[in-house]
């Protein structure tokens, strides 16, 4: 049994690949929530390997290889961790490749891929509009050859997450979430969800703003698709990597 943070996060499985006697590349509020599974330097051989990683810290750039996201872990080097977006990207990565690798380990049939991609519908929106319908396809027809079909979506989806979010496209996630309630909400809401859409697109508030007041508009209302997005809470909210994140000029 995999052990829980709480309700949808498995424990990921991180491999470290480190100089030992550099600084800890991980604040404790991120080590808590991860299962090590490998200790190395960088020129040497893991310390001990009885599980493959949901992914990878790495000491440097010369030890970085080409990241697709298709099959491989997704890696991350020391000074990648220190930059606000792509810490959050790769720790959104890793807790999704453990969420896939839960669902598959489980013994996944049709139905659990339909609610696996509909769960994680937002999620892939923002990073790759294109990628999401791709995956919406191969879920939809998974009952045609389903072996086939769980690697085919085990796959596009790592490479659908590989493409990083953009302020604009967690704009339009979230604008696609409070549509699916906008017959529940009041003149003053909508008013109230603009304005804080403008302060994110500013770069006033940062991205934890919007998605707060989403959870916070639709948790009392008649909206199970949105409340069990992975896009609301793709990691343990403890770790609060969104409230760095503050829009870049690409308006």
């Amino acid at each position: 049994m995999i052990r829980q943070v709480f309700s949808g996060h498995p424990r990921p499985r991180l491999e470290l690949r480190l100089d030992p006697t550099a600084a800890e590349p991980l604040e404790a509020e991120l080590d808590q929530h991860v299962d090590i599974v490998a200790l190395g330097t960088r020129h040497g051989c893991p310390t001990h390997r009885d599980r493959a990683p949901d992914g990878l810290v790495l000491e440097g750039a010369d030890d970085l290889a080409t990241d697709t996201g298709a099959g491989d872990p997704p890696m991350a080097t020391r000074q990648q961790l220190r930059d606000p977006w792509l810490r959050e990207h790769f720790v959104e990565r890793l807790f999704a490749r453990a969420r896939v690798r839960e669902m598959l380990a489980g013994g996944a049939g049709t139905a659990d891929v339909m609610e696996f991609h509909s769960r994680h519908k937002l999620q892939c929106m923002a990073h790759d509009p294109a990628g999401c319908r791709a995956l919406g396809r191969i879920a939809a027809s998974a009952h045609e050859a389903p072996a086939a079909a769980l690697v085919a979506y085990r796959d596009r989806f790592a490479h659908t997450l590989a493409c990083p979010a953009s302020p604009g496209r967690h704009v339009n996630a979230v604008q696609h979430a409070l549509g699916m309630v906008d017959t529940q909400l009041s003149r003053g809401q909508r008013t109230r969800i603009d304005a804080t859409l403008a302060a994110y697109r500013s770069g006033s508030v940062p991205l934890a703003v919007p998605l707060e007041l989403v959870r916070e508009l639709c948790a009392p209302l008649e909206a199970p698709w949105v409340n069990k997005q992975t896009y609301l809470s793709p990691y343990p909210p403890k770790l609060r990597l969104r409230e760095r994140l503050y829009a870049y000029q690409e308006w």
